[in-house]
């Protein structure tokens, strides 16, 4: 089975089963008795009281509930569930209590004996079925969990199967399931089907626990395996049995107990693990991680618990504290998948400023109404009141104020002190303007270095087969990239690389500069990415303008070099027709066909190729190696052919985005032109092979010929030769000529790429 399928199949599995309890669980809500009342356990007297009631039932509010045909009611007969009992004994006694309540209410008629004020009362009446009467707010909680399940499901669908990816998906799941007795169990009247009831108590037990174990595994996994994982791999998975067996026990004080001891273990794994770290990513990871415990369990602990401790109610409903719960999932996916990691930098700064802030606001506001005279404790006069919307205006008023002193106060406090975008902009932008694009790039490693200080920084650029490679990978990115959550760390020299910033022209990338750990182990925020983006946007456009300028300056050069060729090309052999013109017309007439005449006509034509030639050399945007390989083919077959020589050419073209100067094409069709004539002349060959090959590092052009070779005699009268090394020389090309059975020349040119595409071979033609 695939790996995507075995995601789909853990994803369904866990959307099957809760669609399972969801709708048994709806069905026996929907079928369970209803009497028209709500209740709670007074302690005081230790009845149930009604403490809301429809007009049909006929009971009302503050009745206390003595018993229920026949039976009398105690406290474990209106438990919706077992973790308010304390023991084994306790539990099943609760069951059997369940079962006879269940069984008096699903008559015809039950009667209540209440007491009401002073006196006892009878009171009958006709249960019915609880319908959709049972939808409440509570109704709502399995949405809670099925966020964690889409969380958990999102982080394995796309992380993959590993160990951390499934245990954060099983835990969510869990989460998930638990949630569906956990809200069933609070939403009948008084009872409903008893062994459905016991059976969904159990199953909210037994996932609640394991989601906590599952929180503990995945902090032992976090960022890496534990010691104590690497030592004894089984010992966690032996847990898993050892809780079920706990929660087999039904005795909720050791269930609990062992609750607890679980989150505190998972809390302690994460601290330790934080503190062992010596990697600042691994190090963002469980500050996430820690993050998630704090914001997803804190408001619980401060709204619910702790209130219930000191005061035996809870401030909000414990359904909406729970909301905050889905933080802790979240974070943890973010801590896997190592997403956003700097940004808990941010969350954990901003919030301790607001609170600080709003804890100082509260104080000035209790502050300036006690001087104000306000008095709490009784009716406020309309004094009173003026003067505390003044002193709360006068402190909303100081929120900015305060909120940036204390952002100030915390960053110098913690070492952090901000630094001056505009001034490490001004400095870097001073020392690269009117730079080469080398020295831009120079500039830009030298500014971060100086800025940041990072522990490595390494400059890839141009000109070596790594660097090639590499910088192909980032074509089209030009925003600093965070390598701890792109899969382009993959391409870091090293693993201690964790920022890349690509720099060149347009989609194409010449540099990348790859950066490691700030000093004391710190990773790049939001503050020094938005600096680095400046930098990185500011050294671009100053790149791009150095490298057009740059281009001008070698176009200009090319245009001195052509028209400098022009003039000795054409100037020669315009010089040459006005001598031969001067001396046919002082000679006498010549038979038609020869004489100097013949010759001025061939100088003439040979002229205008050249001009034709030269012309369209400066034509850039006509100019590609396509072109050039078709212009070899034509001109050799021009040439050759009609003195009777075989000829033949290959062309392969493995080059598509390198621009063909006009330089370049001008002196290779030269030194090929002087190459055939050398052939024509000199050779005596039957048969010239032409292979031309236009590459992604380089250009090889060879002429082959079998004609007598070098030694018979000179090649080109030597002035051809010279010719050729002369042009070779020019466009940096290395140029070697080889004789024995005939003469082979063979010219290889660098040429700048800026990646390779597909091969594609140009038929020969014979």
């Amino acid at each position: 089975m695939s790996a995507m399928s075995k995601k789909w199949v853990y994803i369904t599995g866990v959307l099957l089963l809760q669609a399972i309890l969801i709708c048994v669980s709806l069905y026996f809500l929907y079928t369970a008795p209803s009497v028209g009342i709500s209740t709670a356990w007074d302690k005081g007297f230790q009845r149930w009281k009604v403490t809301s009631a429809e007009p049909w039932s006929g009971l009302k509010e503050g009745d206390l509930i003595e018993s229920i045909e026949g039976l009398e009611i105690g406290r474990i007969h209106l438990i919706k569930c077992f973790f308010y009992l304390e023991d084994r004994k306790e539990v099943l006694a609760w069951y059997h209590a369940l079962k006879d309540l269940y069984k008096r209410l699903n008559q015809k008629e039950v009667s209540f004996i209440v007491t009401r004020g002073s006196g006892r009362l009878r009171i009958a009446l006709q249960p019915r079925e609880l319908r959709l009467s049972f939808l409440s707010p509570y109704a709502m909680m399995p949405f809670i969990g099925f966020v964690f399940f889409i969380i958990g499901a999102a982080a394995l669908y796309r992380k993959g199967i590993d160990e951390q990816s499934l245990v954060l998906f099983l835990m969510c799941s869990c989460t998930a399931v638990f949630y569906i007795p956990n809200t069933v169990s609070l939403l009948p009247e008084t009872v409903m089907e008893p062994h459905f009831q016991f059976l969904i108590s159990i199953v909210q037990a037994l996932f609640g626990s394991l989601a906590y174990l599952l929180m503990l595994h995945l902090s032992l996994l976090l960022p890496k395996r534990n010691i104590v994982l690497r030592r004894f791999p089984r010992l966690l998975w032996l847990m898993y049995p050892l809780v079920i067996l706990v929660d087999a026990t039904l005795h909720m004080t050791v269930i609990s107990l062992n609750v607890l001891c679980i989150c505190t273990l998972a809390v302690l794994a994460t601290c330790r693990s934080y503190f062992s770290c010596a990697n600042p990513v691994e190090k963002q990871q469980m500050k996430w991680i820690g993050a998630g415990y704090l914001f997803g369990f804190s408001p619980i602990i401060v709204l619910c618990l702790i209130p219930v401790i000191l005061t035996g109610e809870t401030l909000v409903d414990p359904s909406f504290a729970q909301i905050f719960s889905v933080l802790l999932p979240l974070f943890m996916a973010f801590a896997i998948h190592r997403f956003r990691l700097m940004g808990i930098d941010d969350l954990l700064h901003g919030t301790l400023i607001y609170m600080a802030t709003m804890g100082l606001l509260i104080g000035i506001d209790l502050g300036f109404m006690g001087i104000f005279g306000v008095r709490f404790g009784g009716h406020l006069d309309l004094r009173q009141r003026g003067m505390a919307m003044l002193a709360f205006a006068i402190t909303i008023s100081l929120y900015a104020v305060l909120r940036e002193r204390g952002r100030f106060f915390l960053r110098r406090l913690f070492g952090r002190e901000p630094l001056r975008e505009r001034e490490v902009l001004s400095a870097f932008t001073d020392g690269a303007l009117g730079q080469s694009p080398l020295s831009i790039a120079k500039c830009l490693e030298s500014s971060i270095r100086n800025t940041f200080r990072p522990k490595g920084l390494t400059l890839f650029e141009k000109g070596n087969g790594v660097g090639e490679e590499l910088l192909s990978a980032f074509r089209g990115i030009s925003d600093p990239i965070l390598l701890w959550e792109s899969p382009l760390k993959e391409k870091a020299p090293s693993a201690d690389m964790l920022l890349a910033l690509p720099m060149g022209r347009g989609q194409e990338v010449d540099y990348v500069l790859f950066s490691g750990e700030l000093p004391g182990g710190k990773l790049y925020g939001s503050h020094e990415l938005r600096i680095l983006r400046s930098l990185l946007r500011q050294a671009k456009l100053l790149y791009e303008n150095a490298w057009l300028y740059e281009e001008e300056k070698r176009h200009l050069s090319e245009k001195e070099k052509i028209f400098r060729d022009l003039h000795d090309g054409i100037g020669g052999i315009m010089t040459n027709i006005g001598l031969l013109a001067e001396i046919a017309r002082k000679s006498p007439p010549v038979p038609e066909g020869g004489g100097p005449l013949s010759t001025i006509s061939q100088l003439s034509q040979e002229g205008m190729s050249e001009i034709r030639t030269i012309m369209h050399s400066l034509d850039s945007t006509d100019l590609t190696w396509r072109g050039l390989v078709s212009e070899l083919r034509g001109l050799g077959s021009r040439m050759i052919e009609p003195n009777g020589i075989a000829f033949e050419m290959e062309g392969i073209l493995s080059n598509g985005r390198t621009r063909l100067g006009s330089f370049l094409y001008l002196n290779l069709l030269r030194i090929y032109k002087e190459a055939l004539t050398n052939v024509i002349k000199h050779s005596g060959a039957a048969r010239v092979r032409v292979r031309a090959e236009i590459g992604p590092e380089s250009i090889v052009l060879s002429i082959e010929d079998d004609g007598v070779g070098l030694q018979s005699k000179p090649y080109g009268g030597g002035r051809g030769l010279i010719n050729i090394e002369k042009r070779a020389r020019d466009i940096g090309g290395a140029l070697s000529i080889q004789s024995g059975d005939g003469t082979r020349v063979h010219l290889e040119v660098a040429t700048k790429h800026e990646g390779d595409v597909n091969g594609e071979v140009v038929p020969a033609r014979t």
